[in-house]
């Protein structure tokens, strides 16, 4: 890779389908490599000019250092002496403003504000073939019409989370009818869902991750004593209130778990 000045000055890149593209820097050694790294990612959100540089055999060379007061007014003026404003010259230039930070300081643009953007879109078309779908202006204001309506945020979540308010059914805690409880033979209590036993369990086992204790009760068997901890529990089965008996367990069907 060639060494450029760390000066700040004007630089050109040169095509060899006859286009230029003037770029203004601080520091030109920086800048240039930076267009080079751009230009060898692998991404879709590259400008005109790299896309260009892909396609295309290239020359990057320094037309001049200058203070960096003086940035604005000598990239206007190489790109106008070089035509490489597409606007204007859409034959030889890769640039899509007149120059300057404010895109051409002291020059009124020939086209609308849109002109740019057209541009752009006109060359990815015309000039690096594919990779950009053209939408026609018919098309545009259906999509802008579309997009201008006011959203309708009501979700089928909202919508099924209503009808099941009007049934008397809620799909989550104490009111799922899929729930199962969990009855606590070592406290005496008996939890309503799954979640409140796993709850109760962290709370009295700090040194073992809910992650675990949720992983413990998930699986045990329904009707089926297993251990949290000191713990001694069992989950019953879909929509029973029975609690079943200790003795009613043999060794078998034990599960210890931590």
């Amino acid at each position: 890779m060639n060494s450029f000045p760390k000066t700040s000055g004007i630089y050109l890149i040169s095509f060899d389908n006859g286009k230029n593209y003037v770029g203004q820097a601080q520091n030109l050694n920086n800048r240039i490599i930076g267009h080079l790294r751009t230009v060898e990612r692998y991404t879709n959100r590259r400008s005109l000019v790299h896309k260009a540089m892909l396609i295309h055999k290239y020359e990057i060379s320094i037309l001049e250092e200058c203070s960096i007061n003086a940035l604005d007014d000598r990239e206007i003026f190489w790109i106008e002496k070089l035509k490489s404003y597409k606007g204007d010259y859409p034959e030889t230039g890769y640039n899509l403003t007149t120059g300057g930070k404010s895109g051409g300081r002291g020059i009124k643009h020939k086209k609308d504000k849109y002109h740019d953007a057209a541009v752009l879109r006109e060359a990815r078309l015309r000039d690096l073939g594919g990779g950009c779908k053209f939408i026609n202006d018919e098309t545009r204001k259906k999509l802008s019409a579309s997009n201008s309506k006011p959203k309708d945020h009501y979700t089928i979540t909202e919508k099924r989370k209503e009808a099941d308010i009007k049934g008397g059914i809620t799909r989550s805690g104490a009111g799922n009818p899929s729930r199962k409880k969990v009855y606590c033979y070592t406290s005496n209590i008996m939890f309503e869902t799954v979640i409140e036993a796993i709850n109760y369990c962290y709370s009295l086992t700090s040194n073992v991750s809910k992650h675990k204790i949720t992983k413990l009760i998930s699986i045990a068997k329904d009707n089926t004593i297993f251990n949290v901890g000191n713990l001694v529990m069992t989950k019953l089965s879909i929509g029973s209130n029975r609690i079943p008996m200790m003795g009613e367990f043999n060794s078998s069907s034990s599960n210890s778990t931590f």
